[in-house]
């Protein structure tokens, strides 16, 4: 994709001209001269000015997944903040070409994590998307955010979509679906999980004396009941207590990164009244983590802890505790874009692991950066997600592991999917699954 003909950098740089030769040390110039009457109407914004903190050093570029997969320039961190500071700065419109390359962000904060700049990055593009409401353009993701705070009318979805696993309905829809609807078909379960958990029923074995909180995701307690469960139960083994929410809850994040910010404080604020004051909270869904921090204001001293649960996990190993699988195996690691930049430390999955005995690790490479699936965008952007996700079943080389593990549900769903539609019946399972089993315990009931 060309980048608009307003982007300049000291001359007039013509459509289908790439930004890739540019020199890096050089600044984009923005010319007022050359605005296009055609271009959208959209408002000039303000809430960009932090842009103009790039320096262009393009370190950001070898980390981005859109621009590793395209190699354009408008596809990457720098690119894309030109265009916000023009757009912010009145000096450009927004036009197609802006919107189709900004829309493309995937929000997974690889560059914000290298920037040497501290470009708040994160910060812009939800900006963007609140100003813009580009991601509600797909009623998919409209449905969603309006569910995040109707946790009875997601739940009774969720006991339809069950018995329409039991009654055959749903697998036969998943063959004959057109389109879209297959596509979103395809990212469930399959099979369908149960929809009666036995979640709320944890509790009356919680005799411990040290207490933790237990996030509930929206999907993630919905779609892998049992790593909150296998959670639970290695947690009071432990010596824990644990308290758990009565529903799932949202973090704030699908709102948030779809543009309904009023939408994602609200759920802020449920969190805030729903999570003890004084215990530390475990988050099993990496995607979860930054905005659970925030919602709890775990950067403040004296704020409630927020933990990753494997992080958790790793840290906090009993000296005398003894992990080993009953037979040999060999897992699959896929390390989520958010266990880098939102939980801030990737090795925690595969230190958790390795203390397990007769478990071999293997890293799976990471491709272009990202699986795709990138919370909502998987459907507001099916052709970037589904070019981004090509490589992975072909990461995992001509000897595949007996499971593939990770620490987030849109990167579980995407794994699923992908090897359904390669024929591979390999398992996907969050980390505490594994470790559960490690310790002589069945797979809890999750029905």
């Amino acid at each position: 994709m060309a980048p608009p003909s307003w982007i300049q950098r000291g001359r007039t740089i013509q459509p289908g001209q790439s930004l890739l030769g540019l020199a890096c040390a050089e600044s984009y110039i923005v010319s007022k001269t050359d605005r296009k009457p055609e271009m959208s109407p959209v408002a000039c914004p303000s809430g960009f000015e932090e842009a103009e903190r790039c320096v262009q050093c393009a370190l950001c570029l070898p980390h981005c997944p859109t621009y590793r997969l395209t190699h354009d320039e408008s596809e990457s961190p720098r690119g894309r903040l030109a265009m916000l500071a023009a757009w912010g700065g009145d000096s450009a419109a927004l036009d197609p070409s802006m919107r189709a390359a900004l829309d493309h962000c995937l929000g997974c904060l690889a560059c914000e994590v290298v920037c040497p700049a501290a470009v708040p990055y994160g910060r812009l593009i939800d900006r963007y998307h609140e100003v813009t409401e580009r991601p509600l353009r797909t009623p998919l993701v409209r449905l969603l955010v309006w569910l995040t705070r109707r946790h009875r009318v997601a739940g009774a979805l969720h006991h339809l979509l069950q018995g329409l696993q039991e009654t055959g309905i749903l697998s036969f829809l998943r063959r004959i679906a057109p389109g879209g609807l297959a596509r979103v078909l395809s990212l469930m379960p399959d099979p369908y999980p149960r929809a009666g958990t036995n979640l709320r029923r944890m509790g009356a074995r919680n005799a411990g004396t040290r207490r933790v909180s237990i996030l509930m995701g929206c999907v993630s307690s919905l779609w892998m009941p049992e790593a909150y469960a296998a959670a639970e139960t290695l947690l009071v083994r432990w010596g824990y207590a644990v308290d758990l929410a009565p529903h799932a809850f949202c973090c704030g994040a699908l709102a948030r990164h779809a543009g309904r910010v009023r939408t994602a404080e609200a759920l802020r604020a449920e969190l805030r009244d729903v999570l003890s004051a004084d215990q530390p909270v475990l988050v099993l869904d990496s995607g979860c983590v930054g905005e659970t921090r925030a919602a709890l204001g775990s950067d403040r001293p004296g704020a409630r802890p927020v933990h990753e649960l494997a992080a958790f996990l790793d840290a906090n190993w009993p000296e005398a505790f003894k992990a080993t699988l009953d037979r040999p195996e060999r897992v699959g690691l896929h390390i989520p874009c958010t266990q880098r930049t939102e939980v801030g430390d990737a090795g925690a999955p595969a230190r958790l692991l390795r203390r397990i005995g007769n478990l071999t690790v293997q890293a799976i490479p990471d491709g272009y950066g990202c699986c795709g699936a990138a919370g909502s965008y998987v459907l507001r952007e099916p052709g970037m997600s589904g070019a981004l996700a090509a490589p992975l079943v072909g990461s995992l080389g001509p000897e595949p592991p007996d499971r593939i593990v990770t620490t987030n549900i849109g990167c579980r769903l995407r794994w699923q999917a992908e090897l359904r539609q390669a024929g591979l019946e390999i398992p996907v399972e969050h980390p505490v699954d594994i470790l559960l089993r490690a310790c002589g315990h069945p797979r809890p009931a999750t029905g």
